[in-house]
């Protein structure tokens, strides 16, 4: 009977205490629900607008209604004036990552206050169509002048489309072309492989030297020609050799710089136009000395019986390409010159800091 009387009593005060924990919770999801309502109702519109912004000329009958539901968000948006539905139930995996983005933005606004100062973006369109991708482009220059936005991607495309809408500049874009647990990511940087070069030929070691400089080049041509748009020969498996990427980006720079000096002549700009004149002769002379010197490249990456040239023999190599390399980079800063475009006329090749702007726009009439 004693025990029996112990139990009743533990039992009546479990009991009080599991109805005031029910209070408690019941306040809590109350008080929780009235603020998620309250912040879904004041993003909801702004949710909608970036998602038609997003989707014109489409999707402009588009509605959502946004609810709490437990400690989520219970959304069901308009499908082409059929009804509200769950968006799995209708729209594509593009159309769902989407509103993800335009809801994260719209709270992200809501949170933080009218200037959203700061937004990172990590492979966002991984599922989204080229055509949305595009249309992605386009809201992000539309919401850049307020939030500054840092965009990662493995996707070309996306990033030729931030760069085409305005979103991003050229200069404004960082490559990168490895990373590791210890050293974190590695981006590309154009000159640093011929410092690599350097030291491989102050430790004796040409084969290093040579592969080095044969990688190194290889990779800066791909971004020199993404720079200027030069016209490499399409291959379906995306694959380009050197001699490929290397002659179409000179060839591009050969078309570029007759651009200029017309551009200078119609203005009569006469120092400008010799400076122009003045640079084609080196030009000349450094892709002479280039040609002359490719040829020991390859014989040094690959096994040969009768290659054993000397880092002095091979220096030269070395500075013929580090000078090509130059060619193609502002003397101040260092960086990759790269076209500027109105639609799809070039109009400037430029770098990042402003020294080198060569106009290519000739002056009419």
């Amino acid at each position: 009977i004693k025990a029996l009387s112990s139990a009743a009593e533990q039992e009546a005060k479990a009991r009080r205490s599991a109805r005031r924990v029910e209070s408690v919770r019941a306040a809590f999801v109350t008080a929780r629900d009235q603020v998620l309502t309250d912040l879904y109702e004041s993003v909801k519109g702004r949710f909608v607008e970036l998602y038609k912004q997003l989707h014109a000329p489409d999707e402009q009958g588009f509605d959502a209604d946004l609810e709490p539901g437990g400690a989520g968000l219970d959304l069901a948006v308009d499908f082409y004036g059929t009804g509200k539905v769950a968006p799995f139930a209708l729209h594509s995996d593009a159309h769902q990552d989407s509103m993800g983005i335009c809801l994260f933005l719209a709270l992200s606004e809501q949170v933080q206050g009218a200037r959203m100062g700061f937004c990172m973006l990590d492979d966002v369109v991984m599922s989204v169509d080229v055509g949305h991708r595009a249309g992605m482009a386009r809201l992000l220059a539309q919401l850049k002048a307020r939030t500054q936005f840092i965009v990662t991607t493995h996707d070309q495309v996306w990033v030729k489309q931030l760069q085409a809408e305005g979103c991003v500049a050229g200069p404004d874009t960082t490559q990168l072309v490895g990373w590791s647990l210890d050293g974190g990511v590695v981006p590309f940087d154009a000159p640093d492989f011929l410092g690599e070069v350097a030291s491989d030929l102050a430790n004796r070691n040409v084969r290093a030297a040579a592969a080095t400089l044969r990688h190194g080049l290889e990779a800066y041509f791909h971004f020199v020609a993404d720079a200027l748009g030069a016209e490499v020969p399409y291959s379906l498996r995306g694959q380009y050799d050197f001699s490929q990427m290397f002659n179409a980006c000179c060839g591009k720079q050969k078309k570029l710089l007759g651009k200029a000096k017309d551009a200078a002549q119609s203005s009569a700009q006469t120092d400008v136009l010799a400076a122009f004149n003045d640079f084609e002769t080196r030009r000349r002379a450094v892709l002479t000395d280039a040609n002359a010197e490719q040829w020991s490249v390859n014989p040094n990456v690959h096994f040969n019986q009768w290659m054993n040239m000397t880092p002095a023999e091979f220096a030269p190599v070395a500075e013929a390409f580090a000078a090509v390399c130059k060619l193609f980079q502002c003397p101040t800063c260092g960086s990759i010159l790269y076209v500027v475009r109105e639609g799809a006329e070039p109009s400037v090749l430029r770098c990042c800091c402003d020294a080198t702007a060569w106009n290519l726009k000739t002056r009419s009439g």
